[in-house]
């Protein structure tokens, strides 16, 4: 919905299909205890994303009153602030 509100009209179904595929292409950076690795960003838990960012993703929930996100809420955010970065 966001892209199609960027772009200024409503996606065809071939349209929508690209930009599906092209969300599961992006690769995102897990951080691991020994080395970090590349995949699929829609292959992501909750666990990959960065400490730091959790930690302030979670904070911006308790300010609106949220005590405890899902891990759904989490990643929701996440990635649409890496969508947003690219």
């Amino acid at each position: 919905m966001t892209a199609q509100r960027e772009a200024g009209k409503k996606f065809t179904d071939a349209e929508v299909a690209q930009h599906v595929d092209g969300l599961f292409a992006r690769n995102a950076t897990f951080r691991g205890f020994f080395s970090n690795s590349s995949g699929p960003m829609l292959t992501m838990k909750v666990g990959d994303i960065p400490s730091q960012e959790r930690t302030a993703i979670e904070a911006a929930y308790k300010r609106q009153g949220v005590e405890k996100p899902t891990d759904a809420q989490v990643m929701d955010i996440y990635w649409k602030r890496q969508i947003a970065r690219k």
